[in-house]
């Protein structure tokens, strides 16, 4: 009997890499019997989403109802990218007792030079966390290598790019009047720059470091577009 799968990760709001990744699996498998077990909390409901307080162990009655023998694609930064001293036994403590398969995806390819900051306990459960993994996605050959190499991983280690090609509908959506505008400015720029997410704050919410990008566009005369991860509402800002 094949298991049932379920994806462990954010979607949005807020917008972000992960976020965004996740989503477009969702719509991609919509009514195929594959549900989404999502953070942080949301009280909307959504179709084939479940969504709980992950920091609230909020995990622990998921599973309860929905795990059993599951096949769980974990998205999620607490299990193992960002080793969480609560989270991650409550985990591999769940995962033994309902015979979950868990399948970690690893998007962060800042992993490998994070690793050697981690303290004794993070190192600890990020090892013992490696042990219970069945198979390893990433992202990057340079994280497969690590893991290989590195961390002397046993499991299988497979590739898979973070690229999902856009909705079918991509190419005739009407864009927002807002949206034709902000890019009719960035487009009649002689110098551009295009990124997503460089105008949120970073872990810490230092402001120094949030307006990097855009005080390096305005000393270059650059323009810039982008994607505010932290203001979803607000699809793209310009900066000269």
């Amino acid at each position: 009997m094949s298991r049932k799968i379920r994806i462990l990760g954010p979607v949005p709001p807020p917008y972000g890499g992960v976020s965004v990744y996740v989503d477009r699996i969702r719509r991609r498998l919509r009514n195929n019997g594959v549900r989404i077990w999502s953070y942080p909390y949301k009280s909307d409901r959504q179709i084939d989403t479940t969504f709980f307080h992950h920091r609230w162990l909020g995990i622990i009655p998921l599973v309860f109802r929905d795990g059993y023998a599951a096949r769980v694609l974990d998205a999620s930064h607490f299990h193992l990218e960002h080793p969480h001293a609560l989270l991650v036994p409550v985990w591999l403590l769940l995962i033994r007792l309902f015979r979950i398969e868990w399948i970690k995806m690893i998007f962060d390819g800042t992993l490998p030079s994070r690793y050697q900051e981690f303290n004794k306990a993070q190192r600890f459960l990020f090892r013992l966390a490696t042990h219970r993994v069945a198979e390893f996605v990433v992202v990057h050959e340079d994280l497969a290598h690590w893991l290989r190499e590195e961390i002397k991983v046993a499991q299988p280690v497979t590739i898979i790019p973070c690229l999902i090609a856009p909705p079918p509908d991509a190419q005739t959506k009407r864009l927002s009047s807002d949206m034709d505008e902000a890019l009719a400015r960035y487009l009649s720029a002689e110098k551009r720059i295009c990124s997503i997410g460089a105008f949120s704050s970073i872990s810490g919410g230092n402001e120094s470091e949030t307006w990097k990008l855009p005080m390096a566009v305005r000393r270059n005369s650059l323009r810039c577009a982008g994607t505010p991860a932290a203001t979803p509402r607000s699809w793209a800002r310009e900066r000269t």
